[in-house]
């Protein structure tokens, strides 16, 4: 069984014998809403290998958290997003 916490409160954990998922952790912040103040856990995808899910993973914390202004900015902080996937990894093959 894999279970794998991400920064920015994602996840990465078996669904099944064929497939992994990747969910979010989110607290609602709406006042108004039943779900305030309460975690949340939103399945953003199935897929059927790590490296899909972790392929997913990097595409959406490049999308959502890097605030990049020029190229080598950029290159910079996908270098240093692969380097915390690998050390992930690295720690997932230690504990299996």
């Amino acid at each position: 069984m894999i279970k794998i916490n991400l920064n920015g409160g994602y996840i990465i954990e078996t669904f099944d014998d064929l497939n992994l998922v990747l969910e979010k952790i989110t607290v609602g912040k709406n006042p108004t809403k039943k779900n305030y103040g309460k975690e949340t856990i939103t399945r953003l995808g199935y897929y059927s290998d790590l490296k899909s899910a972790i392929k997913s993973y990097v595409n959406r914390t490049i999308n959502e958290g890097i605030e990049a202004t020029n190229v080598e900015e950029l290159i910079e902080a996908i270098t240093s997003l692969e380097q915390y996937i690998q050390n992930i990894c690295e720690q997932q093959n230690k504990i299996e």
